[in-house]
């Protein structure tokens, strides 16, 4: 860098994660990394993807008009790229069953929570569980058991 007379500092890097299906926040790793010249208003991208889809590594700046044209292309081929290649499909199976789990989770869980004998127990096994008198493992086991009865 400094051969082109550009020193580290004058550079911000940024390093994002994208979301999972849905919108669920479920990705742990870093999946986009944005570099910015401070001084030009200069950006460059570089994406990793798992979706079919690898996004190009664009040099842009709004204040010079440079790549702004490329990247609203590319933004407006993507959603016809990702259902061509079947990956928007797949995306909407996995979201679609994701939610249906959720549905089901939070279901079950008031179910459980509405039983007279889980009900009774419930404040009683939080309060021990605080308090550190009791394990959590063990509090649950308690009141699953409660339900079962």
């Amino acid at each position: 860098m400094r051969q082109l007379g550009l020193r580290p500092e004058e550079f911000e890097e940024t390093i994002s994660r994208s979301s999972g299906p849905g919108g669920q926040s479920v990705n742990k790793l870093s999946s986009a990394v944005i570099l910015v010249h401070r001084p030009s208003g200069l950006s460059v991208t570089a994406q990793d993807t798992c979706n079919g889809w690898i996004a190009p590594v664009l040099t842009r700046s709004a204040l010079e008009n440079i790549g702004i044209r490329e990247s609203w292309q590319i933004m407006l081929d993507h959603p016809a790229q990702q259902q061509a290649g079947g990956h928007l499909e797949r995306r909407c199976q996995v979201q679609a069953l994701s939610w249906m789990r959720e549905l089901i989770e939070s279901g079950l869980q008031e179910i459980f929570q509405d039983a007279a004998a889980v009900k009774e127990r419930l404040a009683g096994l939080e309060h021990s569980v605080r308090k550190r008198s009791i394990s959590p493992s063990r509090a649950a086991r308690e009141l699953l058991r409660l339900y079962q009865i």
